[in-house]
């Protein structure tokens, strides 16, 4: 800009010294001086931004093979600036990474504070038509984007030499192999990050959802936010009467072979109908439906899931009885209830579950534990009745004052889905194990 300034300057007095007649070879001697020496300054200095920079021709082959071994983005960038730092010596080095709502900053082996010049090479890139070229900014710095599937995904801004001198061009021709290995290092670091969290996905979702939710889960993790939501749904508790006092007399093998394939046969019920496994409590299951892929019917199927749940349990009753591990059948006893309630992921640092929290959730618990005062096996809350009596038959037992809860609950006992004329908007039928015959051949285990 100054040297422009002075050639400007400079051409004018020599206009004027050529058309004033009392202008006197000295000044017009003076002048041509002046306008040579800028022209002169001027070439050597292009002539010096042009001269040749040699890079050790393995060294982008080695910071590629130890980019490439990065365990995540910030080993990947602290690598990268430790070597662009060694190779030009810039005043300060920062990658702005892109996001949804705007671009995150961060500073890796930072030489000096200039947040003042970063926001405006900031304001030059926005400005700049190609934004996956390389450029010169006015401080003498210079930026260049690095890609994430064929997209910019963020920018590395390098700021002037320490030394104040000009970056060379072949410098500059530099950066566009280290572009590429840079666009390549974040690409393989985001698949191994997506794949690491598909497979932690899969891992904990798997075993309490069906594999279609855990599918959904995969391809739009957002559903799977931290914190907590408020939402609509219905939720069922279940528990073995008079477990303790069996479990107290049963020998343990048997005991948790037995706890194990009643708890994995009511847990795939529960799953086949679209329900999420919140947690099992010794021989108690605690499960919900809506979450974490809404299911508008979430009350029907959960009152579906009870009735084949009881279906089921007379197929397991059949088989340990044969096998002789238990001497007088199970009897399931399940409450459930409709509302609002809290879910989301809650926890600790070191272990988070998916769950829900809330009083409607209690009251189901509570709905479950009052089966033995009236003799029944299933009893739905008044707000889930609402929901669902178009589709089961039920039967009101009692208005009952809840422990814990404030207001009175009216209890229904299920007792069977309607006639199929009257099922056509209720829940999917997903297996038909209703007609299962026991095998009447069945190892027995003395």
């Amino acid at each position: 800009m100054i040297k422009k300034l002075l050639f400007s300057v400079v051409i004018f007095f020599l206009v004027i010294f050529l058309f004033i007649e009392q202008a006197s070879l000295i000044s017009i001697g003076l002048g041509i001086f002046l306008l040579v020496t800028i022209s002169l300054d001027e070439y050597f200095s292009r002539k010096k931004a042009k001269k040749s920079f040699k890079p050790n021709p393995s060294e982008l082959d080695e910071l590629e093979n130890e980019l490439l071994l990065s365990r995540d983005l910030k080993g990947f960038f602290i690598r990268m600036s430790r070597f662009l730092n060694e190779k030009f010596s810039p005043k300060f080095l920062c990658y702005v990474t892109l996001t949804g709502n705007g671009f995150s900053v961060q500073h890796y082996e930072e030489q000096e504070q200039s947040n003042h010049i970063l926001y405006k090479m900031l304001e030059e890139r926005k400005a700049a038509k190609n934004k996956s070229d390389l450029i010169v900014h006015k401080s003498n710095g210079f930026s260049f984007p690095f890609f994430l599937n064929n997209e910019v995904n963020g920018y590395v801004f390098v700021g002037e030499k320490s030394s104040n001198e000009r970056y060379y061009d072949s410098e500059l021709e530099y950066m566009k192999p280290i572009a590429r290995i840079m666009g390549k290092g974040v690409l393989l670091l985001e698949n191994g990050r997506y794949k690491k969290e598909k497979n932690q996905l899969q891992s904990a979702f798997s075993k309490y959802v069906s594999p279609d939710v855990v599918d959904q889960i995969i391809h739009h993790p957002e559903i799977m936010h931290l914190g907590g939501e408020k939402q609509f749904l219905s939720v069922i508790f279940t528990d073995l009467q008079g477990f303790t006092a069996m479990s107290d007399s049963m020998d343990p093998v048997k005991l948790v072979r037995v706890l194990n394939m009643y708890l994995n046969e009511m847990s795939e019920v529960i799953i086949a109908l679209g329900g999420t496994i919140d947690k099992f409590e010794g021989d108690a299951i605690m499960a919900f439906f809506g979450a974490p892929i809404p299911i508008p019917d979430h009350a029907v199927r959960c009152c579906k899931a009870a009735l084949r749940m009881k279906k089921m349990e007379k197929i397991i009753n059949n088989q340990l009885m044969i096998e002789k591990l238990i001497d007088k059948p199970l009897h399931t006893r399940i409450g459930i209830n409709s509302g609002d309630m809290v879910v989301g992921n809650v926890g600790s640092l070191k272990r988070i579950d998916y769950t829900i929290i809330g009083g409607n959730v209690n009251i189901a618990a509570r709905i479950e534990n009052i089966n033995k005062e009236y003799n029944t096996s299933i009893l739905i809350s008044d707000q889930t009745y609402e929901l669902v009596k178009d589709f089961f038959e039920t039967r009101q037992v009692d208005t009952v004052t809840l422990r814990g809860i404030s207001r009175p609950v009216t209890v229904y006992e299920l007792l069977k889905e309607k006639l199929p004329q009257n099922q056509e908007n209720s829940a999917e039928v997903f297996d038909d194990f209703e007609n299962i015959e026991v095998l009447e051949e069945l190892e027995v285990i003395d």
